[in-house]
């Protein structure tokens, strides 16, 4: 009873499912701490939606993949924002896959939402599930090599 006792505890503590780590957003110009949080919420909720068993880390060294949001593009009046999100092993820190760029812009239909939260909210809605699916079967490298 012991041993599966032992067995139970550690499973439980050292499970087997996806580990994700959020880095800070990469722009060209800083970006408000409220921002950088509503982003950080909007993709690790829908990361633990979509997937099965994931945990977000909060040391780059637990995780298994990180999560890199890129804005290529800041937005300004008249003007999209442009960016995309990385899917990098956290232990040798190459990209493992990449969303395609999205665009977003400041409208009254989306209720004047921030163009970055929409952009980075479109691509963890549509493009997360495709991409959830195809790093389950990419095999990180184990060296840089």
């Amino acid at each position: 009873m012991k041993k599966f006792l032992i067995v139970f505890l550690f499973l439980a503590n050292h499970s087997f499912g996806q580990n994700f780590y959020i880095e800070k957003v990469e722009a060209p110009v800083p970006i408000e701490p409220e921002l950088e949080a509503a982003i950080y919420y909007v993709i690790s909720n829908q990361l633990i939606t979509i997937g099965k068993d994931v945990k977000i880390k909060k040391n780059k060294e637990e995780s298994t993949y990180t999560v890199k949001c890129v804005v290529l593009r800041m937005y300004a009046p008249g003007r999209k924002a442009i960016g995309y999100v990385e899917f990098l092993s956290s232990s040798t820190n190459k990209e493992l896959l990449r969303s395609k760029s999205e665009k977003a812009m400041r409208t009254p239909f989306q209720g004047l939402k921030n163009p970055l939260e929409l952009m980075f909210d479109r691509i963890a809605t549509y493009q997360f599930p495709m991409l959830l699916g195809q790093l389950e079967d990419i095999k990180i490298p184990d060296s840089d090599l």
